[in-house]
């Protein structure tokens, strides 16, 4: 059974112990529709210290708009897209993104192991 291992704002983080024994490799990937208004919600997002965040429904930002992390976006409307927010200088947009598929958003990291 998982163990809760952190309190966000009233969602409780959990994390198996199978895990935790082996955090050297741990990585954690968190998505989320934030229903609009990323820039307020940024900061419950970045307690839970997530290597790659995929925000659907979010609008259009600069790259660097984050304080220590990349931004990138895809969408129609400029208030209500998807977003990836990885660790600064770690991932571009892949080569092979089709800006016609709106709302698919491949992205590559350089140095990431799995």
């Amino acid at each position: 059974m998982p163990t809760p291992s952190s309190n966000h704002g009233g969602v409780v983080d959990y994390i198996s112990p199978r895990i935790t024994k082996y955090t050297q490799f741990a990585m954690r990937i968190l998505t989320w529709n934030c229903n609009l208004n990323l820039k307020k919600k940024y900061e419950l997002l970045e307690s839970f210290e997530a290597d790659i965040l995929i925000i659907q429904e979010c609008e259009q930002l600069p790259k660097n708009y984050f304080p220590n992390a990349d931004y990138f976006w895809t969408g129609k409307n400029e208030k209500k897209g998807l977003g990836v927010i990885t660790q600064p200088g770690q991932a571009q947009i892949s080569s092979q993104h089709d800006p016609n598929l709106v709302y698919f958003l491949p992205v590559e990291f350089d140095a990431l192991h799995v």
